[in-house]
């Protein structure tokens, strides 16, 4: 378990500078599905889509950081294991997030 919470910590941190620099780019490109998009009304979707996933990554450092307090005190096992699917689950959702924003990025470059 030591090791996810090491690569998550790493690998969340490196995203979250990602996408804050998506974030300042994305208004700049001027392909024809962004122009659509604008026109469309759907930009504020695309920057929630991106803003949910800078919190989740947050979130997910966040739990990270204070995981190592949780395991130092002395809770019952199914306590424990509650924590440790509840960290598995933030994990996953936002990097689940990360792979839906990426997805509709690459086919705004296109």
């Amino acid at each position: 378990m030591k090791s996810i919470v090491e690569s998550s910590l790493t690998v969340s941190g490196t995203l979250i500078g990602f996408f804050l620099t998506i974030f300042t780019i994305i208004s700049t490109i001027k392909t024809r599905r962004m122009q659509f998009i604008k026109e469309a009304g759907l930009y504020p979707r695309i920057n929630q889509y991106l803003a949910s996933v800078i919190i989740w990554h947050f979130i997910n450092i966040s739990i990270i950081l204070f995981f190592p307090l949780i395991e130092s005190i002395r809770l019952p096992f199914g306590v424990m294991l509650v924590c440790n699917l509840f960290l598995i689950f933030v994990v996953f959702f936002s990097w689940l997030l990360s792979i839906r924003f990426t997805a509709i990025f690459i086919k705004l470059l296109r």
